[in-house]
Formats: structure tokens, C-alpha cells, sequence
């Protein structure tokens, strides 16, 4: 799967970055994530580069951006890691302002040259109602998760990054009210 046409601007900052083999033909990729400077300041986009088969270079074979929430500021900044199974994970939170703190993280999975969304957690807190907190941990390959502590049981579902609305997971979450 190749990105939307949709080109990186001089402007773009890197928010975070990771490099191991996501496609598995043993090189190392890069994953980036990304914040235009023409865009909202929560809007953090996402590239991933592949390493050619021929060159020494990596091309670009996604670029989505506003596709996650993060700013530059303590306990809202995104993070992004490759793990040992080569899954890709995103992490973003607000655990700074406001009385309503949650986190997500979202795992990414490349599989036959798409980029699919193969996980999606979440978990919040109100930090004066302390009652008013939850957490839902869902892997969307196989329908399989937990919703505060409970066994969740839904139907499988391959959606593409590019696909991909929060809205997605929080239904499945059971909290999209």
C-alpha cells in the first residue's frame, strides 16, 4: 500500500521516530511521527519508510498525517516504538491539563504491504470523580479484549491505519457515548 499522494512539507517536525525491521526482510525501516507546521497543533501525522531491496535507501510507503493527537508540551507528547514481533506501537496521552486524563495506544501491523491497525487500548480517569475511570485493551485481528477487567468478545475486523477513526475503537470499547 502506498500513502495517499499527500507530500512531507519542509515545514514538518519530526515529534519521534524508531527504526527496526517492520516488513520482515530483515532491514531496518523507519516510522516517524510528524507534525506539519501548516496543521492544528494536535495533529500528528505518521510516515513509515521502507528499506529498498536493491539501494541502500528507505522509501517512503505511507505518509497519513492528522491521523493521532499530541502537542509538544509534558504528558501530551506521542511516542512511537517497534517491537520485537515487528508490530509498530503508538502511544498518546493527556495526562497534563484538564481533569480528564486518558492514554491510548495503538498497535500497528504491516501485513501483505498494508498498514493495519491491529490494536487498540484505552484507559481514562477523571481526577476529581475518581469513580468516573475505565480501560479497554482490544486486539482487532482477532476480536478478542478486555473492557475493565472483562473478558470482550467482538468480530475480528482488518482496517487500515488510513481507514482508522478513534471513533472505531471506542464503540467497539463500548464507550462511544
Amino acid at each position: 500500500m502506498l500513502g495517499p499522494a499527500t507530500s512531507a512539507c519542509a515545514e514538518d517536525a519530526i515529534v519521534d521516530a524508531a527504526m527496526a525491521d517492520i516488513d520482515g526482510d530483515v532491514r531496518q525501516d523507519l516510522v516517524t511521527l510528524t507534525r506539519p507546521g501548516d496543521r492544528d497543533a494536535h495533529d500528528v501525522g505518521i510516515a513509515v519508510y521502507l528499506r529498498d531491496r536493491d539501494l541502500p535507501i528507505l522509501k517512503r510507503a505511507v505518509l497519513l498525517p492528522a491521523r493521532f493527537w499530541g502537542t509538544d508540551s509534558a504528558g501530551q507528547q506521542p511516542e512511537i516504538t517497534i517491537l520485537e514481533n515487528r508490530s509498530i506501537k503508538i502511544h498518546t496521552e493527556n495526562m497534563a491539563f484538564g481533569r480528564s486524563h486518558w492514554e491510548r495506544t495503538y498497535t500497528l501491523s504491516w501485513r501483505g504491504g498494508r498498514l493495519l491497525v491491529a490494536g487498540f487500548t484505552y484507559a481514562f480517569n477523571d481526577t476529581i470523580e475518581h469513580d468516573q475511570s475505565g480501560s479497554c485493551d482490544l486486539d482487532l485481528l482477532t476480536g478478542q479484549g478486555i473492557r475493565n477487567g472483562r473478558m470482550l468478545s467482538l468480530s475480528g475486523q482488518r482496517i487500515e491505519l488510513a481507514e482508522w477513526d478513534d471513533s472505531i475503537g471506542m464503540s467497539a470499547c463500548g464507550l462511544d457515548n
